[in-house]
Parts: C-alpha cells; sequence; structure tokens
C-alpha cells in the first residue's frame, strides 16, 4: 500500500496498517518539514506526540520520528514493523516497512530518545525502556531532546542490493539513474549505530574548515571504531566512537 500524505499521515496510519497482508509493505511518505525537522515544535506534539528539536542532521530525525510513529501504530494493533528503505530529499521524507505479523522478541527497545548537545555537536540516545538522563552532555552543558523515534535499522541492505541486481539483470530497467545512485548509497549504510553527525557541525568544534570526511572515517576504523557514511544525507557519518575521539581524529585527518 502506498500512503502518501499530504502534511503528516498520523490520522491515517491505523487503517493503513490494517489494509496490509501480514508481509506486506506499506509505504509512507510525508511533506510535514517543518514538525518532523523541529521547526515547529507544537505541531510536532500535535502529529506525532513527540518532542522535537531542530539539529544538524534534520533529514534523518525526520525519518526516524516517522518510523517511530509508525512502530507505535503497528504494536497498538499487535504488529511488528521491518523498514526496508528510508530516505528524504530534503522536502519528502518517505519510508517503506514491512507489516509482520507481531514485533519481533525486542522489538520495543528500539523506541527511545535522541539527545543533541548544541554546544559540542555531540549526538547521544538511549531506549525509552533503559531511559535515564539524556539532558546533561558530557561537555557540562544542557542537550536537547527528540522523540520517541525509531533507533533500529533505517533499511534492509540486503533487500535494496537485490533491487539493484534486478534492475542490472534486466533488458528494460524501470528505475532511473538517480534513482539507481539513490539505491547504492543506501545499500551502504543500514543506518547503524542510529546517531549521524554532520562533518560540517564537527569543522564548528575544529575551528576551521571540515576534514574529508573518507579521511575522518578511515581514522576512525584504524582505531576500532565502526564508521561510515551516511547514506541520508551526504557529508553525514555515522559512528560508535565517543565524539571526544570523534573530534580528535577529525583534528588529525585535516
Amino acid at each position: 500500500m502506498d500512503l502518501d500524505a499530504f502534511g503528516a499521515p498520523t490520522a491515517f496510519l491505523p487503517l493503513a496498517l490494517e489494509a496490509v497482508r501480514f508481509g506486506g509493505i506499506l509505504y509512507l511518505a510525508s511533506t510535514d518539514g517543518r514538525s518532523f525537522t523541529g521547526h515547529d515544535r507544537t505541531a510536532a506534539l500535535r502529529r506525532l506526540g513527540a518532542a522535537v528539536r531542530a539539529q544538524p542532521c534534520s533529514w534523518e530525525l525526520a525519518l526516524r520520528l516517522q518510523l517511530g510513529l509508525i512502530a507505535r501504530a503497528a504494536w497498538g494493533l499487535g504488529r511488528g514493523i521491518r523498514p526496508l528503505l528510508s530516505f528524504s530529499e530534503g522536502r519528502t521524507f518517505r519510508c517503506a516497512v514491512q507489516v509482520l505479523r507481531h514485533p519481533a522478541v525486542g522489538e520495543e527497545h528500539l523506541l527511545g530518545m535522541q539527545a543533541y548537545c548544541h554546544h559540542c555537536g555531540s549526538h547521544r540516545g538511549m531506549a525509552l525502556l533503559k531511559i535515564r538522563d539524556l539532558v546533561h552532555c558530557g561537555c557540562g552543558q544542557q542537550a536537547v531532546l527528540s522523540g520517541p523515534l525509531w533507533r533500529g535499522a533505517l533499511q534492509d541492505v540486503e533487500v535494496l542490493q537485490q533491487l539493484q541486481a534486478l534492475e542490472a539483470g534486466t533488458t528494460r530497467p524501470s528505475a532511473t539513474s538517480a534513482s539507481l545512485r539513490l539505491l547504492q548509497r543506501l545499500s551502504g549504510d543500514d543506518g547503524l549505530p542510529p546517531e549521524a553527525s554532520d562533518v560540517a557541525d564537527l569543522a564548528r568544534q575544529l575551528g576551521g574548515g571540515p576534514p574529508p570526511l573518507e579521511s575522518l572515517l578511515a581514522r576512525l576504523r584504524q582505531q576500532g571504531w565502526c564508521a561510515q557514511a551516511s547514506g541520508i544525507a551526504l557529508g553525514q557519518f555515522r559512528s560508535n566512537a565517543p565524539w571526544e575521539e570523534v573530534v580528535r581524529e577529525g583534528a588529525k585527518a585535516r
């Protein structure tokens, strides 16, 4: 089912989920960028039932809030979800999820809160079931909170690779070259770890121009950390390294 809402899709979600068979796919789009990215906090509370604060990685924030909304609606019906695809060009936020008969074991741990510190640029997150103090950042400043939102994978890399293989094996491709580039980019980023950072925000901490993204990621991997470019937005990345380590390696990568 394709639910392409003008604005937020909140009112239609329960009916849409009930109309999709178990194992079927719900493809959902929203154009409510101001609410989903934290630029209209009151509307976000009304439409998402969530607190949303603006931050550099706003596209990913919007997609995770949208997936969190879908998950809560599905759980209310006793169902689970499996995200297959999530992307945005900044105006529309699109997700494709497989609707499951039951939530996966531990799926509830994937709903949580995200903290962002405007002072030092760090992102942190935590499951609602394990929530504790996220407001106080390690730099001593107060962080802003967004959520509840989805802290699981944003896409199923194997499914995206299968789509690319199908297109490569046909004599009459149905996808445009731009769509194929998007699939290739997303298939390199499953969305984990769930906090993304922006190299421009890192440059603000370093007091100069941003480090080359690939050099930064390579240095983090050499130190044993997970590090990959974000498939959601150019110039963004994700890593399980502490933010202080990211800043340190960013300075060396320049």
